[in-house]
């Protein structure tokens, strides 16, 4: 009797399991624009751009993320920023913000970047 019932109860939490996975979607970044964010990666690319703005591309072990440091922020930090090279890794705060229908984190103030190497 108790093998039959603990049979039924793995029968039933393995169905419960299944039908919790089919209704599971991670959360997406459109639900997040506007809110505070971090993300850390390995810098794939960068432009600096006339008027003094730096764009990133970070990449992490399953994302792609853009990044912009306006001018503003990036002549507070702009020795820092001077160095930054492909490969290195940065952390990074800021308001996760859509530009051409992609997410991109805004960073906000000069101690919102990290070099982590």
């Amino acid at each position: 009797m108790k093998i039959k019932l603990l049979f039924v109860g793995s029968v039933a939490s393995l169905a419960i399991l299944y039908i919790l996975f089919l209704f599971y979607r991670p959360v997406e970044a459109e639900s997040n624009y506007g809110k505070i964010v971090y993300f850390q990666g390995v810098v794939e690319r960068i432009y600096f751009h006339k008027n003094g703005h730096v764009f990133l591309t970070l990449r992490n072990e399953s994302k792609e993320m853009k990044v912009a440091i306006f001018s503003r922020v990036a002549t507070k930090i702009a020795k820092e920023i001077s160095m930054i090279e492909v490969g290195d890794i940065i952390w990074v705060k800021g308001r996760l913000s859509s530009y051409k229908g992609k997410p991109e984190i805004i960073v906000r103030k000069p101690e919102d970047i990290r070099w982590l190497s």
